[in-house]
């Protein structure tokens, strides 16, 4: 068995977008979730916004859940998309029926993701991870970027904590940089 590929993200920082949970194909995420689309729009109006916001070369990283419960035609058309490469840490609806489907839209499977930006370590993850657990990591100084808990209101029980669910990224892909260096910024401040 060959081991998962790793990849150094700081090297692609200055182009790397990031986006989690697009749940293409599922229909009742739009009442778990209250976006403001109709289940025969959703789609559409995402794989739109995914083609203004990502060029051809643009790398991406997509932290879990892309596809839920859609037909196979979903797939193509998540193949068609702008960026590259693409990786994906799997979310918990990325289920092993899936991973020929996600192979097929060009995703390569990573293990999350962890890498140094500005003297902080930024961990790349579908679910957030515990601030205790952050606490255990580079004395404290890291960065939680993940998706899974979708919710507009949510607050993170800890700023190092950037959620990056497509309901808090206007369902669009973003770029990493600006995020990371805002939440600094944020940071930094209260430290002062």
């Amino acid at each position: 068995m060959t081991p998962p590929p790793t990849v150094d993200l700081a090297e692609h920082l200055d182009r790397l977008l990031v986006v989690s949970d697009t749940h293409f194909g599922h229909d009742n995420i739009i009442e778990y979730t209250s976006r403001p689309f109709r289940a025969d729009e959703q789609d559409e109006i995402m794989l739109g916004r995914w083609r203004e916001t990502v060029g051809p070369s643009d790398p991406v990283l997509h932290l879990g859940d892309v596809v839920v419960g859609a037909g196979p035609g979903i797939w193509p058309r998540i193949a068609a998309l702008p960026g590259s490469p693409r990786w994906l840490v799997l979310g918990n609806h990325d289920k092993e029926h899936r991973l020929p489907g996600i192979a097929a839209a060009g995703f390569v499977v990573l293990p999350p993701p962890v890498f140094a930006y500005r003297g902080w370590l930024v961990a790349c993850t579908h679910e957030p991870m515990p601030p205790a657990e952050i606490d255990l990591l580079a004395g404290g100084r890291t960065l939680n970027v993940h998706g899974h808990v979708h919710d507009k209101l949510w607050l993170a029980p800890d700023r190092r904590q950037i959620n990056v669910c497509v309901e808090l990224t206007d369902y669009r892909p973003v770029r990493l940089r600006p995020l990371l260096d805002a939440r600094l910024a944020e940071l930094e401040r209260a430290e002062a």
